[in-house]
């Protein structure tokens, strides 16, 4: 063989090679994603300077990356496009949490329209590593006493977040406690993630309470995101103090354990509908109480997934 022909077939092969192994790292970024491990976070801690607090950031973003979570939903900041100050330590926190300590999603809990122009001007003023990437709805209608009226606004308030959502390419969000089967068909085409409260004193037969509301929202026929909310209340950090929640158990229990049952329990689960339901993480509430818990250990983050991939998850307006 020719010197020249060698050097063809050898250059070919390097790039058969090459072509070989970029297609294996293609499949590999599209099938294995990290799921959601989220935390709400109230910037008015106690009355206390948070944005702008360089060693109350530095705790919170220290704080998530050792228990692992990677999306962040931010309350108190509904007007902050109008408050300059506020808003350039935002972009700040923002830009640092994803660029330093692992957090891949930051999301904005929200209860008007007025809130959701703001996050869009607020988006506009700042380059895209500090802009919020999901617009949370945070509105209790399932508590209201007119709660079909209240519902109604719910659905409106959605409509009007995937409008503004649709312009910077931003995911929708709603957090659920109770519905009715007519609320959760609807609810399933409104918006692209719904969070679902599992709101217990222990982890014990989780996924039973309230089971119906899966099947209510799997009842759309369509792909609907869900991931379970667990909270960390305890008897001294709770409105309501024969409430609380998970804040004791967590005293006696790893992070991590509670979506582990949930998931566990989920998977156990021998229905159809099951399957119109794709498990994208879950979700804390609240950061701040978690320095009341005293042996606060493990990891909230469960690892990867195969089911859909964050940067490929599209809204129901975006689907064929």
């Amino acid at each position: 063989m020719h010197r020249c022909e060698w050097l063809s077939v050898a250059v070919a092969a390097v790039l058969l090679f090459t072509s070989i192994n970029s297609a294996k790292a293609e499949s590999q970024t599209e099938t294995e994603c990290s799921m959601i491990s989220g935390m709400y976070v109230s910037l008015r801690d106690n009355n206390n300077v948070t944005l702008g607090n360089r060693e109350w950031e530095t705790e919170l973003l220290g704080f998530a990356q050792q228990h692992g979570f990677n999306y962040l939903i931010f309350y108190d900041i509904e007007n902050i496009a109008n408050q300059p100050a506020r808003a350039a330590h935002l972009a700040g926190l923002i830009e640092r949490a994803k660029n330093e300590f692992n957090i891949i999603q930051i999301g904005a809990a929200l209860g008007s329209k007025r809130a959701a122009r703001n996050i869009l001007k607020f988006n506009q003023q700042y380059r895209h590593l500090a802009r919020i990437d999901v617009l949370n709805l945070e509105f209790e209608f399932w508590n209201l006493r007119s709660e079909q009226g209240a519902f109604e606004q719910a659905i409106d308030l959605l409509n009007n977040f995937r409008e503004v959502a649709q312009q910077q390419q931003l995911l929708t969000e709603v957090y659920i406690g109770w519905i009715s089967a007519e609320q959760g068909k609807a609810l399933a085409g409104a918006v692209d993630r719904i969070l679902v409260h599992y709101y217990r004193h222990n982890s014990d037969n989780i996924l039973s309470y309230g089971q119906e509301r899966l099947r209510y929202l799997a009842s759309a026929e369509q792909q609907v995101n869900i991931a379970p909310i667990f909270s960390n209340e305890g008897p001294d950090n709770t409105a309501d103090p024969g409430g609380y929640f998970m804040g004791p158990w967590l005293n006696e229990n790893a992070l991590g354990d509670a979506f582990e049952q949930w998931q566990r329990e989920f998977q156990a689960i021998n229905a159809p509908w099951k399957h119109q339901l794709s498990v994208f993480g879950s979700v804390w509430f609240l950061y701040n109480h978690f320095a009341d818990i005293t042996d606060l250990r493990g990891n909230a983050n469960s690892g990867t997934h195969s089911q859909k991939c964050l940067s490929n998850m599209q809204s129901p307006q975006n689907t064929p």
